[in-house]
């Protein structure tokens, strides 16, 4: 099974170290003398900006325009390019394609089949059935124009029917439109305060964010404003600052340069977010080892799934205050959601539930597996059009809190999001409601039938209250 693009995107981040990407935006009469006397010069020039900078970026993106307008030969330079640059980098077409249905097929082809790009950028004005085509495909991305940096962009996406404007709508709609895990938005760096009512809106989506180089946006209010509650899922794009940092013989070492600079402020951006809005990772991750809840074997999860480390969260939350700094960090997320409830699944997360309740000073009530169905037990009940909030303390598949989304909403109430310590996902989208864990942590999971540890001849435990699924 193929890896949705969303999934990609924070994977790639994650081994960069990087919310950089690099826009290849080559104007051939801006390259060196040196350069255009090459006989490919597109592509020589690509080749070496893509060397100097693959160390500090995530991702690379190519504004086609600046190849279809050099020929034949310009398109066979974007399609050298693309194919260049490495698998672990997500290659972005910015194309801004958008037609009906029979054309966009034909789009998808170009962009994807024909010249191998990872995700392309498309304008949604013409609604879902010309999105159709190009989101079928979880493998590929697509970046739907949101709000865009230009200052002209206040001509129609500032527009308003008195209840949202039209770039929310966008955003709320595209939402709605990811189902396949790989839709995304274009936001400009250029409005801060906008990015952060997007990124509201769109918790969970990754944001392509323009304008933090020439065009002058500021990487510390953009990172704070349009990152995800964990600081990843968003490229900051950068072109002219990088690759035309210098137009002499220098100018390899001079886009080292400036994509090392970029990258070394979006990532004091990212951790500066991290320190003002909740617990470091590693203050987190330091609590389990204190108390011990860090386990390394060989071990089987509730999911089925093998995994040589497991987190017994019971022996972090056996001590109050660290329950209480977990708590703190999840509430900072949610604090103006107006929770009536909080919820969890027995029997992992019922400590943290009732530390989350107490602190939102609010009813707090835990479902029970019967007869392999979630339900409330002991004279527990959900109140009609409450606003209820899901707490876990580990989530790998979502499968528990899924079922405890789908009995809250049978009772008439509503979920206002999910809160976790650990996520165990690999940042994969699990839910429909806001989600927040108080940190990530990437473990290697096995299918039974071929884990390597099993093949050792090593016999699985399986910690936890719950039988592993079948």
């Amino acid at each position: 099974m193929k890896t949705a693009f969303n999934e990609r995107v924070n994977s790639a981040i994650k081994q960069s170290n990087s919310l950089l990407c690099v826009g290849l935006d080559t104007d051939i009469a801006r390259l060196p003398e040196s350069i255009r006397r090459e006989k490919d010069a597109l592509f020589e020039f690509n080749k070496r900006m893509i060397d100097a900078t693959i160390e500090y970026v995530a991702a690379y993106k190519l504004n086609l325009a600046f190849y279809e307008a050099q020929g034949y030969q310009g398109f066979k330079a974007c399609e050298k390019t693309f194919r260049y640059i490495p698998e672990d980098k997500i290659k972005i077409a910015d194309a801004k394609r958008g037609d009906i249905g029979n054309t966009a097929e034909q789009y998808v082809r170009s962009v994807f089949d024909n010249l191998d790009a990872d995700a392309v950028t498309v304008n949604p004005y013409m609604g879902y059935d010309a999105a159709v085509p190009f989101i079928k495909r979880p493998e590929y991305g697509v970046f739907f124009l949101c709000l865009t940096s230009n200052k002209s962009s206040k001509d129609f996406q500032y527009f308003s029917n008195g209840k949202q404007t039209l770039y929310e709508k966008v955003a709320k709609t595209v939402g709605s439109w990811n189902t396949q895990n790989n839709c995304g938005l274009v936001v400009g760096a250029t409005h801060p305060e906008e990015l952060g009512k997007i990124r509201k809106i769109a918790p969970d989506l990754p944001f392509l964010i323009p304008g933090i180089g020439t065009q002058g946006g500021s990487p510390d209010k953009s990172v704070l404003q349009g990152t995800d509650a964990n600081a990843g899922s968003a490229l900051f794009n950068s072109s002219r600052s990088i690759i035309y940092a210098s137009l002499s013989n220098d100018f390899e070492q001079a886009a080292r340069e400036a994509a090392k600079n970029s990258r070394d402020q979006l990532n004091t951006a990212r951790q500066n977010k991290l320190r003002r809005e909740g617990m470091k990772e590693a203050k987190a991750i330091e609590l389990f080892e204190k108390s011990g809840a860090l386990l390394n074997g060989h071990f089987q999860l509730t999911s089925g799934l093998h995994s040589p480390q497991y987190f017994q969260c019971a022996k972090v939350l056996q001590y109050p205050d660290y329950s209480e700094q977990f708590a703190q960090a999840i509430i900072k997320h949610f604090k103006s959601d107006h929770i009536d409830c909080v919820i969890s699944p027995a029997v992992g997360g019922i400590i943290f539930g009732y530390e989350v309740a107490r602190q939102l000073n609010c009813r707090n009530i835990f479902s029970e597996r019967v007869n392999n169905v979630m339900t409330l037990r002991r004279g527990l009940q959900i109140n009609n059009d409450e606003r209820v909030l899901v707490i876990e303390d580990v989530i790998t598949t979502g499968g528990s809190v899924k079922e405890v989304i789908e009995l809250v909403e049978g009772a008439g109430a509503g979920v206002v999001g999910v809160g976790s310590i650990v996520d165990r996902s690999g940042g994969k989208k699990l839910f429909d409601v806001p989600y927040y864990s108080v940190f990530n942590m990437d473990v290697v999971t096995y299918e039974p039938e071929t884990c390597p540890l099993c093949a050792k001849g090593s016999k699985p435990i399986k910690p936890g209250s719950r039988p592993a699924r079948q």
